[in-house]
């Protein structure tokens, strides 16, 4: 079984329920989302 990181689940959660843009801030803890 290959690691998933949290960023990787919330993406696909995200794609998963339609969602096409996100707004954030970029940096820190936040980039792998990006």
């Amino acid at each position: 079984m290959s690691r998933v990181i949290g960023a990787e689940i919330a993406v696909k959660t995200l794609e998963s329920e339609g969602v096409e843009v996100i707004f954030g801030i970029p940096g820190g803890a936040m980039l792998p989302f990006y």
